[in-house]
């Protein structure tokens, strides 16, 4: 996930659709390829399909209010517009933060994952166990002292990954659309409609970056310009994933790609491109991982810097945020434990149960305020049900799975923020109804 960088210069259509599909191919794709293949077999394109959709609806809500309430708030702004009961607020914006720091944790999951691999470890061994734990925790502490130190390089650096990393998928699944074996979808068993869903939901979080465009509102050249972009940079990224999905499950069968589910990108691009087809993964991933985990934590911190301070999480007090040494040292810290004591399941149900929720509330928020915004309802209704739907299936269907290892990994997600919430609830009361009115008193009187 990369962070706008504000400047004097304004963004056009080309620049947006790059942050959001820098946002989305941050790394999930490189990670969660081979948990999606695990739970959906041959059916991984139509799985990574039912995670567009729901990506697709939900974008309509973020374009709508992009349009018509530019700003750099974004997703936490849209949500604190539509709904004014303090406790759910909280909640949310809590839940947020914790699902931003899940995110940091499944990036250097994958780091870890696919680094011990290209040093010539094999999954499932002890020293591959143990150089992934290091490698994960290395580069964490790494781009924790970066951030620390307030380096600007590496954002400049993002810009230029997103067309490396973009480019390397884009002629591997074309590559690989020439070798595949198209009759290997239907040759192989579907496993049940349910572990479909399940696969494609556990996933979402491959998804999740294109929220960030709406922090761009103020820096746009035009509103239509940032309205599209929300569309388009959802439509390459699906494009891309099922793209992937296909090549991948009509070159290997299933259970030869499970058994790497680390590293599955990597392990398919082997007998299509060769041993350089692997390396050239590895380094796409290793590069695009790094620079989400130094993104994200920003972004986790900046979140957390939010939180007990509803006067600062909307307008222009948004830009002058100083960030606390911290929450940046807390929420790198909290992505530590995750990524080295939770397995991929468990952090990729965490991240996509936390943004199907906060995708949720922008989408009920949008409901809320359909007319100011100039929405459609039926169409918010029907991402309300694609947020709602998939989030009650990809729970229940995880704990039927796993249930014990799935519950801690809910627990972890859905807990914490309500105990943050309580305790700050007394301070905030007082500040909410301060500032409250004060802030969307214009867009309300529109």
């Amino acid at each position: 996930m990369s962070e706008v960088h504000k400047g004097t210069h304004k963004l056009g259509l080309k620049e947006l659709v790059a942050i959001g599909v820098g946002g989305m191919i941050g790394g999930g794709i490189f990670s969660v390829l081979g948990l999606l293949i695990q739970y959906a077999g041959p059916a991984a394109p139509f799985a990574f399909s039912i995670g567009a959709i729901t990506a697709f609806l939900t974008a309509y809500s973020y374009a709508k209010f992009s349009y018509y309430h530019p700003c750099m708030g974004g997703t936490i702004e849209y949500i604190a517009m539509g709904i004014k009961n303090l406790f759910v607020l909280d909640y949310i914006n809590s839940l947020l933060w914790v699902g931003y720091v899940v995110m940091v944790s499944l990036y250097a999951y994958a780091f870890g994952s696919y680094g011990a691999a290209m040093l010539g470890f094999a999954e499932g061994t002890f020293w591959y166990a143990i150089v992934r734990h290091a490698l994960t925790t290395i580069v964490l502490i790494v781009f924790m002292v970066i951030n620390l130190l307030g380096s600007h390089i590496m954002g400049k650096v993002e810009d230029v990954l997103v067309y490396i990393k973009v480019a390397i998928l884009v002629m591997f699944a074309l590559i690989g659309m020439t070798r595949s074996n198209p009759q290997m979808l239907f040759t192989e068993k579907w496993p049940p409609w349910y572990m479909i869903l399940l696969g494609g939901m556990i996933i979402f979080s491959a998804y999740e970056g294109f929220g960030i465009i709406s922090n761009a509102g103020l820096d746009a050249k035009s509103k239509r310009d940032i309205y599209w972009a929300f569309f388009l940079s959802v439509a390459i990224v699906a494009a891309i994933y099922i793209s992937i999905a296909y090549v991948s499950v009509t070159t290997l069968k299933p259970q030869q790609i499970v058994k790497y589910e680390d590293y599955a990108l990597g392990i398919i691009a082997e007998p299509i491109l060769g041993k350089l087809g692997f390396t050239i993964i590895g380094i796409a991933a290793l590069l695009s991982t790094a620079s989400a985990i130094n993104a994200t934590i920003f972004g986790a911190a900046r979140i957390a810097h939010f939180i007990p301070k509803t006067n600062k999480i909307v307008g222009k007090e948004a830009l002058e945020v100083e960030l606390l040494k911290y929450e940046i040292t807390i929420s790198t810290l909290i992505s530590m434990i995750l990524a080295n004591f939770y397995n991929l399941s468990n952090i990729s149900l965490m991240g996509s149960m936390g943004f199907l929720l906060v995708y949720l509330a922008v989408n009920y928020s949008a409901y809320k305020l359909a007319d100011k915004i100039k929405a459609k309802r039926p169409i918010i209704v029907l991402a309300i049900f694609f947020t709602l739907f998939p989030a009650l299936i990809l729970a229940s269907t995880s704990l039927y799975v796993a249930f014990w290892s799935q519950l801690k990994a809910l627990s972890t997600l859905l807990l914490p923020p309500l105990i943050i919430t309580i305790a700050l609830r007394p301070a905030r009361k007082i500040i909410w109804r301060k500032y409250y009115m004060q802030l969307f008193e214009e867009f309300y009187s529109k």
